[in-house]
């Protein structure tokens, strides 16, 4: 293979490519979940209420908060429209509490991880 290929990537990724894997990015838990759902990426971002909204919002910011740890906060607020830090603590709560006690919540992470082949995805517990 050239080395051009490599050009510009972590050794992380280098070695995650020559063996054929990938790492999973933050937009791609929102792009995935939106395509899962039906529903469209700027709804995610957006301020709507509706229950199925808040859901996919909920799952995406669980998913990048567990997933991506070094994140903080503030960046996975500016990821969602600039959401305050302490709305983003709340719903990584919400989305602990939901993946344990709500079967539909649980069901739709899940089904995001098997479609996408996304399975080294944390799971809350």
């Amino acid at each position: 293979m050239s080395p051009f290929i490599y050009a510009g990537l972590t050794e992380e990724k280098q070695i995650s490519f020559l063996l054929g894997t990938h790492f999973i990015e933050p937009n791609d838990i929102i792009t995935g979940i939106a395509e899962l759902m039906g529903i469209n990426y700027s709804d995610i971002h957006g301020n709507s209420r509706k229950d199925e909204f808040v859901m996919a919002r909920q799952i995406c910011i669980g998913l990048i908060a567990l997933n991506f740890p070094h994140l903080t906060l503030k960046e996975i607020g500016g990821m969602f429209n600039n959401r305050h830090h302490a709305t983003i603590l709340y719903s990584i709560d919400e989305y602990k509490h939901s993946y344990t006690h709500e079967r539909k919540f649980r069901n739709m992470v899940l089904l995001f991880k098997n479609q996408s082949n996304h399975h080294y995805i944390t799971n809350p517990n």
